[in-house]
């Protein structure tokens, strides 16, 4: 995918734009692996890495656009913002919050 074609002006809308385009690469085939990957994400689109990686490198590093895609609670758009995402700008606050890397993982 073209750079710019995923280079809206705003991060909200790249961040739509983002979810369009993983949504448009949703496949039956995708979402039946989630559950035989044991992947047991509450909203998923079925978007396989071979989809994702690409998406991210087209979107390159941004540290904005991560933290929002993150926020939306798709499994794929945190998949996505972990690509995207500037190691340098990560604090150790976003890793331990709640909705956070780490604190996403947590045993409940």
């Amino acid at each position: 995918m073209d750079k710019l074609s995923l280079r809206p002006r705003s991060v909200q809308n790249l961040i739509q734009s983002t979810l369009a385009h993983l949504q448009s690469k949703s496949t039956q085939s995708d979402r039946d692996n989630f559950a035989r990957f044991g992947i047991t994400a509450a909203k998923f689109f079925g978007v396989s890495m071979v989809n994702m990686k690409p998406l991210a490198k087209g979107l390159g590093r941004d540290h904005e656009l991560a933290a929002g895609l993150w926020e939306t609670g798709w499994y794929e758009a945190r998949m996505v913002a972990a690509l995207v995402d500037e190691p340098g700008r990560v604090t150790v606050g976003q890793m331990e919050s709640p909705g956070g890397i780490r604190g996403s993982t947590r045993p409940r």
